[in-house]
């Protein structure tokens, strides 16, 4: 079975690949993400890719069945969108590997991948740009097995969306700082699924570069 981050990472290096080796003009004719010419068309077809370096807090919704954890992360998204004027509407995907910064004393070890897929919307102001996204699916495996070696995953997002503010640098690359919150209410162990008595609750913050085609 093809993991879940491999199909986000095909997705990304297909963006890219779309965007690098086709004609840029047929591809989207409206101003790039940020472009204030309005001399262009208001309709168009765009892609998006970031690269991402995240700081996390993890915990369960209670602060005593798993204590707050703090994670560093680095991982990869991407997106395709449909611009009308100085709104965009898409969907896209990422993946994210993070690490928990030290050992806990109670032996809880949150470093694991993130697997999101997501709707977005975003507005255009000048050189800046507001997106916001609503995760529609999101998936945390823990790389810490269980006490009886289970795998471990955490799953159904609920009350989960990101925002972020992006900035045009120069030529088609975009810098941004977002804002993600997920709450997973549901565990995963070797397949078998079931509810949390107190849901887990990941936050996070962090610096992304990326392209817009």
């Amino acid at each position: 079975m093809i993991k879940k981050e491999l199909i986000v990472v095909c997705i990304s290096i297909l963006l890219m690949n779309l965007a690098l080796f086709s004609n840029a003009e047929a591809r989207w004719t409206g101003p790039a993400l940020g472009d204030s010419n309005s001399n262009r068309s208001s309709f168009g077809f765009k892609l998006l890719g970031n690269l991402k370096f995240q700081r996390a807090n993890f915990a369960s919704k209670d602060g005593t069945t798993v204590k707050k954890k703090q994670l560093n992360g680095v991982g990869a998204d991407a997106a395709a969108a449909i611009r009308f004027g100085s709104f965009m509407f898409g969907a896209g995907g990422e993946y994210i590997k993070l690490f928990q910064q030290s050992s806990a004393s109670d032996n809880i070890n949150l470093s694991g991948s993130m697997t999101n897929y997501f709707g977005l919307a975003g507005i255009s102001l000048g050189r800046f740009a507001l997106t916001g996204k609503y995760y529609f699916f999101s998936e945390y495996d823990l790389e810490q097995k269980s006490s009886t070696s289970e795998k471990v995953s955490y799953t159904t997002p609920s009350g989960s969306y990101g925002v972020s503010l992006n900035f045009r640098l120069s030529g088609r690359s975009v810098l941004s700082l977002d804002y993600n919150k997920m709450s997973f209410s549901k565990q995963v162990r070797n397949g078998s699924t079931s509810k949390l008595s107190s849901p887990m609750e990941f936050a996070s913050y962090g610096l992304n570069y990326g392209f817009i085609f």
